[in-house]
């Protein structure tokens, strides 16, 4: 895991009050894309959204131990320190460079998202849309490079595109329809791990859409009331009976 972050000036540590995060482009924060790529997070003692524009995955899901955003882009981070949602370590760096200073550190306790700028040619408006560009295939395949040879966990947002899917053949895919100003695009999140087969970081989120959401939101409701109302000899033998089926299971 990090044991140690470089704190030079660029580096904050700030506690966020709540703002406005509309208006930004690919911040995964309509349709409850965030919300569906949350609920696919592994168990993480840090979280590090590399290009962090205005990642609402960061904002939405419960915070790790050491949670970091990495933007090269200065206005990126200024906002998020003028207005945020939770306690982020924040570094104006070029991403790939610090990640690969810091990879021999990384083991299966660090979780990277990486929500790129998307190429060019994949982009329904098909022009740029922020400070920070990434306009050639081969920044991103020096960019899937890193990604693929990383020894933690990894997630990657891009829209299907046959560069992504050759890069990122075998790896766990769930597709998620966004909405765009132009219209619905469905979009690609690559983990390179099976969230069904692992322990996962924050589940209120489980679910495929808002009604399966609100479903599961219920079941928990009434299961919590069930149990809480039995007697403690009872909740015990509840517990010992999960604490075996979930043995069974591994």
């Amino acid at each position: 895991m990090i044991r140690a972050i470089n704190t030079t000036p660029k580096a904050h540590q700030i506690e966020f009050e709540p703002g406005q995060w509309t208006g930004y482009p690919g911040s995964k924060g309509a349709s409850g894309v965030a919300e569906r790529i949350v609920s696919i997070l592994a168990a993480h003692d840090v979280f590090i959204s590399a290009y962090l524009g205005h990642c609402a995955v960061l904002r939405k899901k419960r915070p790790a131990k050491l949670d970091l955003g990495i933007d090269a882009d200065p206005l990126v981070i200024d906002r998020w320190r003028r207005q945020g949602s939770s306690s982020v370590t924040l570094l104006q760096e070029d991403c790939l460079a610090w990640l690969r200073s810091h990879a021999a550190q990384f083991d299966e306790r660090v979780l990277i998202y990486f929500d790129p700028p998307y190429l060019l040619e994949s982009r329904t408006a098909g022009q740029r849309l922020y400070g920070r560009e990434m306009f050639t295939v081969n920044q991103h395949r020096q960019f899937l490079q890193l990604a693929t040879n990383l020894r933690c966990r990894v997630l990657v947002s891009h829209y299907e595109h046959p560069l992504y899917m050759k890069k990122l053949r075998g790896w766990h895919v769930e597709r998620i329809v966004s909405s765009t100003r132009r219209g619905p695009r469905m979009e690609l999140v690559f983990a390179n791990y099976d969230p069904t087969t692992v322990a996962l970081h924050d589940v209120r989120f489980l679910g495929n859409n808002y009604r399966e959401r609100e479903l599961i939101k219920k079941l928990k409701g009434r299961w919590a009331k069930r149990f809480a109302a039995m007697s403690p000899n009872r909740r015990q033998a509840v517990r010992e009976a999960l604490d075996e089926a979930e043995q069974r299971h591994l």
